[in-house]
């Protein structure tokens, strides 16, 4: 009798693992895609996809958000598409690598919120063909990143969502160590302190 019954249990656990795994299956690609798509620039956030309410198209903000003279403008236009409660990857403001994460027009009230945080006092550090935007009245809002093509002043985003990384919930952030032209026009904008990271890695933070 009580070998029938852990018979039982035995073939309910594997009946219900198979229904399991099937489903991991048949569903890992959707998975693979809504992690993908909570890559947001600023903030990770859910957004509509295909919103229907706006009539501004892909080739509409491909015309509009491109290089500009200064870093200051090309700044100031991603605010700019922010404040709309909108964003798009695949622009000529943004960087190569940035533009390769897709053309669509992605939805968020958050967005809008983004663009109040940083619309803020700011000044610019330029070296070279590199710049910096960052803010000295709020230490814990990371900088931003910008270099120069031959056709102005683009967004260089890949770089700050590779190289900083912004701890929201202690308003902060630091950069990872490493060398790239940023870092160095950092230590030259702010003191910083060199610090392991729990994860063995080092990486630099305001004093």
């Amino acid at each position: 009798m009580e070998n029938n019954i852990f018979n039982k249990i035995i073939f309910l656990f594997i009946f219900l693992a198979i229904i399991f795994g099937s489903w991991l299956f048949y569903n890992y690609n959707d998975l693979k895609i809504n992690h993908t798509v909570f890559e947001s620039p600023i903030l990770p956030e859910t957004f509509p996809k295909n919103n229907t309410s706006s009539e501004i198209s892909y080739e509409d903000l491909k015309q509009k958000y491109i290089p500009q003279k200064t870093p200051e403008k090309a700044y100031k236009l991603e605010l700019e598409l922010l404040s709309k409660g909108m964003y798009c990857y695949d622009l000529p403001l943004f960087d190569s690598e940035w533009r390769k994460k897709g053309k669509e027009i992605l939805y968020s009230s958050q967005y809008k919120n983004t663009a109040k945080k940083f619309d803020i006092s700011y000044k610019v550090y330029i070296e070279k063909k590199y710049a910096i935007i960052y803010y000295p009245q709020d230490k814990s809002a990371g900088p931003d990143f910008l270099y120069k093509e031959s056709s102005g002043w683009i967004l260089d985003r890949t770089a700050v969502w590779n190289q900083i990384h912004n701890n929201y919930s202690n308003t902060g952030w630091f950069a990872y160590e490493g060398n790239y032209p940023y870092l160095y026009m950092l230590k030259k904008i702010y003191p910083l302190e060199r610090i392991m990271l729990d994860n063995g890695i080092w990486a630099y933070r305001i004093k």
